[in-house]
């Protein structure tokens, strides 16, 4: 931990004082959390210490470049006690258009399905061009190199393709697309809307359809409403899996929420998902927080192996200063805790 905060520190000094000679821009964020926990003692969870970030430099007559990283303890690499996952890109602008090369694209063509479902992993360095004909609307084209790791090594492709529209003006947001491979099995098409009803109400839904292996086809279908003024603000979100594909990253080792677990790619089942989650704050330094998922598949509790399919989660938060938070709660689903965390993002 030591050494990661060193590096990080390092890293933004060095990339500051480049800002400072050469009039770029850099921003940066991170977070640090600590829990104490029934279950486990103090624990520290690798998604909760990170550190993001950009560094950007415009060249003038359109030109531009930038480099965003990662950076993460105890993944190891770079000494057993840092991960820096990092892209580049040159950038040339003009009022419709643009075109952009990447050295590690990352291509989508969906909206909450885009972190797996409807993303092309594997692709490696690339372009990208986006026209904008009309206020609002955008078109988007990817080309991209497949890097053939561990996962796609026996893979036929050599290129990932994708194309994407998508309008968003006025509270009404509504987009397209569809990607894939040559001489691959693998493809994929997305939709996906939402309309704000009023300044208190949003509306969305999404469908996705994953090719898997030439021939079989996973689906999913997302639908939501979210609503916010305060002190409360709430979403209620309906999610229905047709297949194995992942459609999220589980992001949890331990998994407490039922969401992740439902997301995952473990699963090679059919079944139906129902969140809820509400924050009331009581003043501008103390809020109430609580989650409710509810699925048709079962699964198995840690402690005794008795089937289960509701998870939930109820909490207070105090914030100490700004982006200083203290948080205690209970949740429980596969396991059951009581837990105090201290987190600070900045």
């Amino acid at each position: 931990m030591k050494k990661f905060i060193t590096g990080a520190v390092t890293a933004a000094m060095v990339l500051s004082m480049a800002t400072m000679s050469l009039a770029a821009t850099l921003s940066y964020s991170g977070k640090v959390s600590v829990e104490l926990n029934s279950r486990d003692g103090f624990v520290g969870a690798e998604d909760d210490v990170y550190m993001t970030v950009d560094y950007a430099k415009d060249f003038g007559e359109g030109w531009s470049a930038g480099v965003k990283f990662d950076v993460k303890p105890n993944e190891g690499t770079l000494g057993d006690s840092i991960y820096i996952d990092g892209t580049g890109y040159i950038k040339y602008t003009e009022d419709m258009w643009d075109v952009s090369f990447n050295t590690d694209a990352d291509y989508s063509v969906g909206n909450d399905l885009s972190d797996q479902f409807t993303t092309l992993d594997g692709t490696g360095p690339g372009l990208e061009v986006n026209v904008k004909p009309m206020e609002g609307f955008t078109l988007t084209g990817d080309l991209a190199q497949i890097e053939k790791d561990d996962a796609l090594k026996n893979s036929d492709a050599d290129f990932g393709y994708a194309v994407k529209g998508e309008y968003n003006l006025d509270g009404v947001v509504f987009g397209a697309g569809y990607l894939g491979e040559n001489n691959a099995d693998r493809a994929a098409f997305g939709i996906y809307g939402s309309y704000a009803v009023n300044d208190m109400i949003t509306v969305g839904a999404e469908y996705g359809d994953r090719t898997v292996n030439g021939n079989d086809h996973d689906t999913a279908i997302m639908g939501k409403v979210s609503y916010t003024a305060d002190p409360l603000t709430a979403n209620l979100s309906y999610t229905q899996r047709n297949g194995g594909y992942a459609i999220k990253d589980d992001t949890e080792g331990e998994v407490y929420v039922l969401a992740d677990r439902f997301w995952d790619d473990n699963i090679a089942a059919d079944g139906y998902l129902v969140c809820f989650d509400m924050s009331y704050s009581i003043d501008e330094n103390l809020k109430l927080v609580a989650a409710v998922d509810y699925t048709d598949m079962d699964f198995n509790k840690v402690d005794n192996g008795d089937t289960v399919n509701i998870g939930y989660k109820a909490a207070v938060v105090k914030t100490i200063v700004p982006n200083v938070d203290f948080e205690l709660g209970y949740k429980s689903f596969m396991k059951d805790k009581v837990y105090a965390t201290i987190s600070a993002e900045f």
